[in-house]
């Protein structure tokens, strides 16, 4: 299993990144949020096609919390399967 750790800022340069390395590993990956301040909308995006693949989303920091609740996609991006 792959552990992709995310960087503090998922801006809009970073989504053809976070993008690639999901594609890429989708079959064997574990996102990592502990380090996420700052979520843009775009890699919102990516981040809620990730979990309704089936990628868990582990470790989320105090930020990334606040950044989902606040995007009102709290619900998917949290929940584990």
């Amino acid at each position: 299993m792959n552990i992709f750790i995310l960087p503090p800022e998922l801006n809009s340069e970073y989504a053809s990144i976070l993008l690639n390395e999901i594609r890429n590993n989708s079959d064997d990956i574990v996102i990592d949020a502990q380090n996420v301040k700052k979520i843009g909308g775009l890699c919102l995006q990516i981040l809620i096609s990730a979990r309704k693949s089936g990628i868990n989303i582990l470790n989320p920091s105090k930020n990334f919390l606040d950044e989902a609740v606040l995007l009102g996609a709290e619900k998917i991006l949290l929940e584990q399967q």
